[in-house]
This record gives structure tokens, C-alpha cells and sequence, in this order.
């Protein structure tokens, strides 16, 4: 189990298992906080913003865009509110 904190600091779970199959079906990278490539890929050109994603997808097409989607959607799903949608899509651990 994988413990993570929502952008609005909701806490949600994702077993091992779900992370396991969400990698195998992506055609990019799920880097993780222990991943090598970790700290390059969660900076953005904006140094003002500091973020900790515990998951970074990177996408190589549409289906593993639309899969991530589906990941956060589908784990955000218990503490949902639409009206917030875009603030709660940030998972940071």
C-alpha cells in the first residue's frame, strides 16, 4: 500500500498491486520518489512551484494519457467534488 496526499491534502491509499498493473500497461515511464530520474522530472520551468508527486506518468500517447486519467479519477473518486476537480488531481506523497 502506498499512502498519498491529495493537492488539497485529502489522504487516499493505492496498493501495490494497482500501481503494479497501471505501469504494466503503460507504454512510458511511472517514475516514483525512489526512480533516478525522480527529481528531473517532477521540476517545471516555474521555480516558484515546488511539487512532490508520489506518481509521474510519462505519457508516450493518448492511451497512456487517458489511462493516468483513469487511474486518478478512479482513486480520487471517494473524496470527488467535481466543482474541485482540477485541485484534485495532484497526488504528492
Amino acid at each position: 500500500m502506498k499512502t498519498l496526499t491529495t493537492a488539497d491534502g485529502a489522504i487516499i491509499t493505492l496498493d501495490d498491486e494497482k500501481i503494479t498493473e497501471f505501469r504494466g500497461t503503460l507504454r512510458g515511464d511511472l517514475i516514483m520518489n525512489d526512480h533516478s530520474a525522480y527529481e528531473s522530472a517532477r521540476r517545471v520551468w516555474n521555480g516558484n512551484i515546488d511539487r512532490r508527486p508520489a506518481l509521474i506518468a510519462r505519457c508516450a500517447g493518448v492511451a497512456d494519457v487517458q489511462r493516468a486519467v483513469n487511474l486518478a479519477r478512479d482513486s480520487l473518486a471517494p473524496t470527488l467534488d467535481s466543482r474541485r476537480w482540477p485541485q484534485r488531481t495532484g497526488l504528492r506523497h
